[in-house]
């Protein structure tokens, strides 16, 4: 069993940044048929797109569903993707409903190859490990790059395809200045404790994982 050591105080921070992004997409809840709501934008020059949104192509009491739509330099719909749905909940697209909320966390060119990566959180409602997906916009499309969980050991966040809660994790993700930076829920010997780091991947390998650099813990 693991043993919580530090303030109460530190636990309800890491809970709150954990789950601060799902709050604009809470399950039903302010989410209209037809409208098109901000999830990222693009923080550096590079790059063809400047933001992405979702459509809420369904909505319900509890539930909505919507698709990726990306927007061009001068704010005009470049993309739309497939819409999800109540049978096709696909891990690359944007739905909120009872299981939670998937949505679009960072927006850049995360390894350094000329082409511009999504970052996607996948639906989580408790302090459990984080699932993301990578899409890469290549060729006029979204192409996808990874999905797993983003488990840390020492300064490395690896891609592992199952959870493991004896261990750290990225709890979330943001771009940056063209970078990628994380949440981290760090796990040693049973005790929690949380910092934020740079995301660094080898050049063109996301699948390699990331050092975590630039560390900053929270208190």
């Amino acid at each position: 069993m693991i043993k919580i050591k530090g303030t109460f105080s530190l636990i309800i921070a890491l809970i709150i940044a954990i789950s601060a992004s799902c709050l604009a997409f809470a399950n039903g809840h302010g989410m209209h048929k037809g409208r098109i709501y901000d999830c990222c934008k693009a923080t550096s020059l590079t790059g063809p797109i400047s933001k992405v949104g979702v459509k809420v192509t369904e909505e319900g009491e509890d539930y909505w569903y919507g698709q990726i739509i990306l927007f061009d330099r001068n704010g005009n719909i470049m993309y739309r993707g497939k819409p999800a749905s109540e049978k096709n909940t696909a891990k690359d697209m944007l739905y909120g409903g009872p299981e939670g909320v998937s949505q679009a966390e960072a927006l850049c060119d995360i390894d350094m190859d000329g082409c511009m990566e999504i970052v996607i959180a996948g639906p989580k409602s408790d302090v459990s490990p984080q699932e993301f997906t990578v899409l890469r916009w290549e060729d006029g499309d979204l192409k996808k790059v990874k999905t797993g969980y983003l488990t840390v050991t020492g300064k490395k966040a690896n891609w592992t395809s199952t959870p493991d809660d004896n261990k750290g994790w990225v709890t979330s993700v943001k771009s940056k200045n063209g970078k990628l930076f994380g949440s981290v829920l760090s796990i040693a010997d049973g005790n929690f404790s949380g910092f934020e780091a740079t995301l660094q991947p080898n050049p063109g390998r996301i699948d390699d994982g990331f050092k975590l650099t630039d560390i900053k813990k929270l208190h």
